[in-house]
């Protein structure tokens, strides 16, 4: 099984204008990415995503994003070839939102106490008992 070993280029995708990272850049077998709010670590989560759902996350009509990784076996994957990286597996926000929040909704007592009723992720509403006084 390949592995990504290094970012050849990441351009024109938001927070990656046109991000060439030197050679010492290099990834391992398991890798943690950090950093701070706005510094790029969910749109690199979301291009590594687009080998995972074979869609380029970020195409426009208006854009058109480029990135290009290289692999332990000395071939480029890049935005082309979508199908060309099958394994890659990437646990980001986007991922917990659709697998995790995305079929039902949490609501504190806090949150629900202005509302008439509550939405159990669209399929059944309770209606909320009026109080008497």
């Amino acid at each position: 099984m390949n592995m990504i070993t290094r970012i050849i280029k990441i351009k024109d995708c938001p927070s990656f204008v046109d991000f060439r990272p030197g050679a010492d850049l290099q990834f391992k077998k398991y890798n943690l990415i950090y950093g701070w709010n706005g510094s790029g670590k969910t749109c690199f989560s979301r291009v590594l995503r687009s080998f995972e759902l074979k869609e380029n996350y970020y195409a426009q009509p208006e854009r058109s994003p480029e990135f290009e990784f290289k692999l332990d076996n000395g071939n480029s994957i890049d935005q082309n070839n979508l199908t060309a990286f099958p394994n890659i597996r990437v646990f980001n926000k986007d991922f917990i939102n659709e697998n995790v929040f995305g079929t039902c909704l949490l609501y504190t007592s806090d949150a629900a106490d202005d509302l008439l009723c509550v939405d159990l992720g669209g399929r059944r509403f309770i209606q909320k008992k009026k109080k008497t006084k």
